[in-house]
């Protein structure tokens, strides 16, 4: 559409020459028309002109002066009293004020020298300009003087610049008043100042040449102006039908057509199809019909666009959080949900950033991360523990997408995510039934043999020993068939807290199941024999523990353990044969009597 815009005002100058055309010989023929009517009294005319002219063009020069004169008074003194004689000489020359009688005589000197007019005002209030329009000057010679008026008005603006400066400076503000007079003084003032008066000296040598050949040319100039003024008449007429033509072709049609359909434009009707007839492509008609096919396209667009805004707004009060950012991560827009979720109001977060939520958990490399990701791949998602208002940590699933504009460049992030504390709580149960025993909220025997392979595979960076206790209580199936699972089941969660007492926080207490019960220890000595002692405290602790009187609901009991002791350092070794060297050496304690240890190699038994 671009390019045939610049075709049709190809076409432009045609009729801007016709126009041009029609009004110059008009102008013609009025000009032509006054010299016809007032060749007789040429001479007269001349005269009388040239001193009327002479006296509008001394008080335009004048006038100048004064104003000069005056802002450069109150500039160097500060007296308001030339701001009111500067005001009103352009008054009386814009005529807002009477001028006064004998103006073109001495006025100003007198009345800056002794404060008061020299002569009353008349009852004459007419600018300096309408004067000049009203002395019958030619076209040429009033467009010298309004020149001059043009270039001594914009003189004026820069004199009321020069006295704005000095109003607006303070007590001993130097700088403005030096400045002002600059701008009285400089070379751009004196130019402006030229630019006055050259066309009033092009005026005055325009007029003698006038004046001086009016008389001579008078009677010559009566025939010619006849056939001329014919001629101008004959040529202005075929100009307009030419421009009756071209605005025909222009348009496409009639003035009243071409209004119907821009009237119906103007009220967002795209309904109605605009004719345009064959060869009129290019044609105002042809435009508008294009106009009409490409505002009805857009309306449709329009249309479609709100439609997916709706969508939009829909979506975006999802039951996830959803947080905007620009690109200085300046949060812009959250949907009800991150309040909810965060207990943060959109009016507390926009304008922050997104840092508001840390939690405290994660280091700045982490961050750094995410957003080298986003860099590169444009998007990131994962779990992140966020703070809430209240202070309390969550984790959150969070997507972070990038928006880039049309160069490519990240203009919006925008964050989605949502609260998956349940889902950790339901994936920590669904772990604990997994890895721990349910009774005694130990670790079970799937547990025990993870942390005993990890145990064992440290053994290739560290020499240090470890040991495995493999515990059985040596009564327990006594109290559990003569006093029921319920009492069996007080004992052995009063036997697993009385291990959890007896055991480093590094060390782990399992339940194989039934009264079967294991403590791995790890990082002993780097000696076995060292170690050995240390795993023997150990069991000796355990055993003088479990040995005391338990407490159930029915009353005391009483109930010992025999324990195995296995102790590894190889890493070659696996963990089923360290349990396996374990209970055997379990069952050797209990054919020695119960309630004692043994270790799974005969020379560090007791």
């Amino acid at each position: 559409m671009c390019l045939r815009v610049k075709q049709f005002k190809l076409e432009l100058p045609g009729y801007l020459s016709s126009a041009l055309l029609s009004v110059l010989l008009l102008l013609a023929l009025v000009v032509v028309f006054t010299l016809y009517v007032r060749a007789e009294k040429a001479i007269d005319v001349a005269n009388s002109q040239r001193h009327q002219s002479l006296k509008l063009a001394d008080e335009l020069r004048q006038s100048s002066d004064d104003l000069t004169r005056m802002v450069r008074s109150y500039v160097d003194t500060g007296d308001p009293v030339y701001i009111r004689y500067y005001q009103r000489i352009i008054d009386i020359r814009d005529g807002r004020q009477p001028r006064p009688v004998g103006y073109d005589h001495p006025y100003w000197e007198l009345y800056s020298a002794t404060g008061k007019p020299p002569r009353p005002d008349s009852d004459q209030r007419v600018s300096l300009l309408a004067l000049m329009q009203k002395a019958g000057f030619t076209a040429a010679e009033l467009g010298k003087l309004a020149e001059a008026k043009t270039h001594s008005d914009a003189l004026i603006r820069r004199e009321q610049e020069a006295i704005n400066l000095v109003q607006a400076a303070g007590p001993g503000d130097r700088t403005s008043v030096a400045r002002a007079r600059s701008l009285l003084f400089d070379e751009e003032y004196l130019r402006q100042k030229a630019n006055i008066m050259r066309p009033i000296d092009d005026f005055l040598r325009m007029l003698e040449a006038r004046t001086q050949s009016a008389v001579e040319s008078a009677i010559r100039r009566a025939a010619v102006i006849r056939y001329l003024f014919a001629a101008l008449s004959l040529a202005l007429m075929y100009s307009l039908w030419s421009i009756h033509g071209f605005m025909r072709r222009t348009l496409g049609g009639g003035i009243d057509e071409a209004h119907g359909h821009i009237a119906r434009l103007g009220r967002g009707d795209f309904s109605q199809e605009i004719p345009v007839a064959p060869g009129r492509k290019d044609s105002i008609m042809g435009w508008l019909a294009e106009t009409r096919r490409q505002l009805q396209q857009l309306d449709a667009e329009r249309k479609k666009h709100e439609q997916q805004l709706r969508i939009a707004a829909t979506a975006f009060e999802t039951q996830e959080g959803i947080m905007i950012t620009n690109a200085d991560r300046a949060i812009i827009r959250v949907n009800r949900a991150f309040t909810e979720i965060t207990g943060y109001s959109a009016a507390e977060v926009v304008g922050r950033n997104p840092s508001i939520l840390n939690s405290g958990r994660h280091d700045d490399e982490f961050f750094h991360q995410i957003y080298l990701t986003l860099a590169r791949e444009g998007h990131w998602q994962g779990e992140i523990f966020d703070r809430h208002k209240d202070g309390h940590v969550y984790p959150k699933w969070l997507t972070i997408t990038t928006v880039k504009d049309d160069a490519g460049r990240i203009s919006h992030y925008v964050g989605s995510f949502a609260d998956i504390t349940e889902r950790k709580a339901a994936e920590a149960k669904i772990l604990g039934l997994a890895f721990y025993d349910p009774l005694t909220a130990l670790p079970n025997r799937r547990l025990l043999m993870e942390r005993l392979g990890h145990a064992i595979a440290k053994r290739t960076r560290f020499a240090k020993h470890g040991a495995l206790l493999f515990l059985d209580l040596d009564n327990f199936k006594t109290l559990n068939d003569t006093q029921g699972h319920r009492l069996g089941d007080e004992l052995l969660i009063e036997v697993a807290q009385r291990l959890n007492a007896h055991v480093r926080e590094a060390d782990t207490v399992a339940r194989l199941g039934g009264d079967e019960f294991i403590v791995l220890l790890d990082d002993l000595d780097e000696s076995s024999a060292h170690a050995a002692v240390q795993a023997r405290v150990v069991a000796e602790k355990i055993i003088a523990s479990l040995s005391q009187p338990y407490c159930l609901s029915n009353g005391q009991f009483q109930c010992s353990t025999s324990v195995g002791i296995a102790l590894f350092v190889d890493p070659a070794t696996s963990p089923e044969t360290i349990l396996a060297q374990a209970d055997s050496a379990m069952y050797a304690a209990k054919k020695n009597g119960k309630n004692t240890f043994r270790f799974a190699s005969d020379d560090r038994r007791e």
